[in-house]
């Protein structure tokens, strides 16, 4: 058992964990609010945890059992029970995250069975996710339940995107010289793109693609800087209209544009009218908020 993989409690027992939260209560926090911005985020529920792609959290957690309970050192019994149930929760985690779609043909378990190196890094950085000690329960039977909280934003995505997502210099408006015509205002000057794919069957992955009615590519892969990819993730996700439009992602005037159906079998990249992608294309600012990755979909909810 590799020991870095595992964190033990400190001088707190184990048992006084039944003070933290009813398990009704953990139980109401680790499901979705129905009030305020996060009924708005997009979260699929899984038997041991959830992938909120609204956050890009992935939540696991995992049971150990006491393994014998004449165990002549109460302290020691109690270091064993958690160790079992971080395992469990690191191997739970684990499974969640390679059920993750990067894109409509692959998910992370597709590159993770290609390639032996990447998913010992993988696996790694799962297994190093920290508890939310809060939601740690005890119940009367000495049946312990931890929680792991992941982030597929970050160091995970780095590792993940894949390479043809590079860094982009920054975009500079270059104004007009003495004797060139004044610039006038710009109508198609947007802070980002909300696209609305509601009915559509769109299904989340980490990088989504935008297409116009003749499959050409809008958003992708070769329009986000990686950095921005890496840190806030190439699209943000929601399931209400009104809050996708006022995420501050998108700024303070998006432009709106209709999804009309999927593309691909993992049904993750969007096709919008070839209006809509023309106003995209037509903005002297798309390129910018496209590198910055200032985009939000809006999917239904998850059945």
């Amino acid at each position: 058992m590799d020991k870095h993989r595992l964190r033990f409690p400190g001088r707190q027992s184990i048992r006084s964990v039944r003070a933290y939260l009813p398990v009704a209560v953990v139980l109401a926090l680790l499901c979705v609010s129905v009030s305020g911005i996060e009924a708005a985020e997009y979260v699929i529920q899984l038997p041991n945890g959830k992938i909120n792609w609204s956050t890009g959290e992935i939540f696991a957690s995992g049971s150990g059992s006491p393994v014998d309970k004449n165990a002549p050192n109460a302290t020691d019994a109690e270091a064993a029970v958690y160790s079992i149930a971080m395992l469990n929760a690191g191997q739970n985690l684990f499974d969640i995250v390679q059920q993750v779609r990067i894109n409509s043909q692959l998910r992370i378990k597709n590159l993770v069975d290609q390639d032996s190196h990447l998913i010992v890094k993988a696996r790694e950085m799962v297994y190093a996710s920290p508890e939310v000690e809060t939601l740690r329960r005890l119940d009367g039977n000495g049946m312990l339940t931890v929680f792991l909280q992941f982030q597929l934003h970050g160091g995970f995505a780095q590792l993940i995107l894949p390479r043809e997502i590079i860094h982009v210099d920054s975009i500079t408006k270059v104004m007009p010289g003495k004797n060139a015509p004044a610039e006038t205002s710009d109508p198609y000057a947007y802070t980002g793109l909300v696209v609305d794919a509601r009915n559509t069957g769109m299904q989340p992955a980490m990088v989504p693609r935008i297409l116009d009615e003749n499959t050409r590519e809008v958003y992708g892969a070769a329009f986000a800087s990686r950095e921005y990819a890496v840190q806030r993730g190439m699209s943000g996700y929601e399931t209400d209209f009104d809050a996708a439009a006022k995420n501050p992602r998108v700024g303070d005037a998006p432009l709106i544009a209709k999804g009309l159906r999927t593309e691909g079998l993992g049904q993750s990249d969007i096709v919008i009218t070839n209006a809509d992608a023309a106003r995209i294309r037509k903005s002297s600012e798309h390129l910018l908020f496209l590198r910055e990755c200032r985009v939000v979909i809006v999917i239904d909810m998850p059945k």
